[in-house]
């Protein structure tokens, strides 16, 4: 049992298991290009539940894929929970030493963060095509709704035609194209503002996020400066984010802090280790 222990908190163990996760992401990449781009989108597009209960039936070999990943992920949480008690538990149930304790506070938070981002897999929710026009509204849930108050669109609205990728500068304005939304909870406004492509707006806690323009609708304005375009946004909640957003700087700080507390000069280690006195034979 103890040989077990002892292998589960090893850095071998951990080495291992990071070598196996980037040879999945890469696995990933070549699914990607072999046409299941589409459903790795989904997948990015939905909670964990939510995907699971789409994908069911459908696309076995990516399915496979995430619960491979969810394997090596939960691995890696053994390991990161066998090392901390293993090493620095007893390291500090024996002496009291700074850094011991500050690598185990590091390895803490570090699992937090992982929490954290599994959590945001699983609460909250994503809503990534809502499409809106300029007066519309879309019922988000937890009783939110979101309204589209202006749509500023001042280029060509014909250009909405191309993919997005394909545009130019000169086509399309990334500054001066802009969306102002206001969210609602049961009828009542709650807040509004402007986003932008790169520029993500959050109310209350969601975030609002300017996927693309599309093209007026039979019928409407053409030219520049129509305002008869319509938006699409991608609409997310997520309850883990600013714990991750504050615990992961903190974690990358008390990293350097080690480092700077165990940083010993070069030959600092062989020129303490010898002995005092004595002369050259």
């Amino acid at each position: 049992m103890k040989k077990l222990i002892d292998f589960l908190s090893s850095l071998h163990f951990s080495l291992w298991l990071l070598t196996f996760l980037i040879g999945w992401f890469v696995w990933a990449i070549v699914l990607t290009a072999s046409g299941y781009f589409e459903t790795f989108q989904q997948m990015n597009n939905h909670l964990m539940p939510d995907w699971l209960s789409i994908s069911r039936g459908k696309s076995p070999l990516i399915r496979f894929w995430f619960f491979g990943l969810c394997a090596i992920a939960t691995a890696l949480g053994i390991n990161l929970i066998f090392c901390s008690w293993n090493k620095f538990l007893k390291m500090t149930a024996r002496r009291m030493n700074r850094p011991a304790m500050l690598m185990l506070a590091i390895h803490i938070v570090f699992g937090l963060v992982i929490l954290g981002h599994f959590g945001s897999l699983m609460v909250g929710f994503r809503n990534a095509n809502v499409r809106l026009r300029q007066g519309e509204s879309f019922e988000l849930q937890n009783e939110y709704r979101v309204r589209a108050d202006a749509i500023h669109f001042v280029n060509d609205v014909s250009v909405l035609t191309k993919p997005i990728k394909a545009m130019t500068s000169d086509e399309f304005s990334f500054e001066s194209n802009f969306v102002e939304v206001s969210l609602y909870k049961n009828d009542l406004f709650l807040k509004s503002g402007r986003l932008s492509f790169l520029k993500p707006l959050v109310l209350d806690g969601i975030q609002f996020t300017l996927k693309n323009f599309t093209p007026p609708v039979s019928g409407g304005k053409t030219g520049a400066n129509s305002s008869s375009a319509g938006t699409i946004l991608f609409v997310s909640r997520n309850p883990a984010k600013n714990l991750v957003l504050t615990l992961f700087p903190l974690m990358i700080i008390g990293i350097t802090v080690y480092l700077v507390m165990t940083w010993k000069q070069p030959g600092y280690q062989q020129y303490s280790s010898r002995p005092s006195g004595g002369g050259t034979k």
